[in-house]
């Protein structure tokens, strides 16, 4: 939990708070061409009326879940916010007349071309916070959550450079289990004014120090900021003087576990899916109990986490 933020013109905030930064492209994202001749994907939204196209309640505009369906990744049969009997040809003769014409593709270049500027998008967005917190990305595992996460961590992580990639399952709730299931905190802070949050003297930004136990020197202090430092920022700064500002307390509640049983669906324990609807080019392996909105690939029910390892296959 940071202990520092920014507002506009840079200006800093020491208070705690939540580091919460939206990486996320919504469903319903309309996509067009601007009077310049460009594609555009949001971040002008569809809404839940009239939605999306796919949705048949009077949406015209194409969208990102109109996409994704066009290209076979969401189920109609599965998904409840899907209108059954949607009618393909009519939305690819949307995204053929409103976006591929005015840039000289197809229908399924047009959709290509949506997802793929989504995907740069998002890609974009998660590279602004990796360099701000100085973060390789082959260092972390990506989670893709909500309903559209999963549907694009797979070509974030080729443009990244993640390693691996995990999907809560069903990750469409994975924000609210997380609201219900995570221990109350409070923190108290008090400013002190002698030279464990810590900076160099001069600087504006601070650093939480943690400790395993009493810190009785100096020297010890300065070397464990040294090091947060250096990990933050990439950054030696030597000699320079440092000042402890505050010294932190949290008080945590722990909560009763959650029955996450009534998730669980008895036909997600298949060890085999549906051909027809696995992707070539990469293997995938799945370990989940839980029902998901896609059936692509075999799966052991071990744990309510999807685990993907994926590598080029040789044809």
């Amino acid at each position: 939990m940071p202990n520092e933020t920014a507002v506009k013109y840079a200006l800093p905030i020491h208070v705690t708070m939540v580091d919460v930064r939206t990486v996320g492209a919504s469903g319903g994202w309309i996509a067009r061409v601007t009077a310049a001749g460009l594609l555009e994907v949001g971040p002008e939204r569809a809404g839940a009326h009239p939605g999306p196209i796919c949705c048949r309640r009077g949406g015209v505009d194409p969208t990102i879940s109109d996409a994704n369906l066009l290209l076979g990744r969401l189920d109609p049969g599965r998904l409840r916010s899907v209108a059954a009997g949607t009618a393909r040809d009519r939305m690819a003769a949307v995204f053929e007349g409103r976006l591929g014409q005015p840039l000289g593709l197809d229908a399924v270049g047009a959709v290509e071309a949506v997802i793929h500027l989504a995907n740069v998008k998002l890609a974009g967005a998660i590279r602004m916070v990796s360099a701000s917190l100085g973060s390789d990305p082959h260092e972390f595992v990506l989670r893709g959550f909500g309903w559209a996460g999963p549907l694009h961590a797979s070509a974030l992580a080729r443009e990244l450079g993640f390693q691996r990639i995990r999907v809560p399952c069903p990750p469409g709730i994975a924000n609210a289990v997380g609201c219900v299931a995570t221990d109350l905190r409070h923190d108290f802070v008090t400013t002190l004014n002698t030279p464990i949050d810590t900076q160099f003297l001069g600087q504006t930004h601070l650093l939480r120090v943690a400790r395993d136990g009493p810190v009785t020197d100096r020297e010890t202090l300065r070397a464990r900021f040294a090091d947060a430092y250096f990990a933050r920022f990439r950054v030696e700064l030597g000699e320079g003087q440092t000042a402890v500002v505050n010294a932190n307390c949290s008080v945590t509640g722990e909560r009763h576990g959650l029955d996450l049983s009534t998730l669980i669906d008895p036909a997600g324990r298949k060890a085999t899916l549906a051909p027809d609807h696995q992707h070539r080019g990469r293997r995938c392996l799945t370990r989940s109990p839980f029902r998901s909105s896609r059936r692509d690939w075999p799966r052991s029910a071990t744990r309510w986490t999807f685990r993907f390892r994926a590598w080029p296959s040789r044809r």
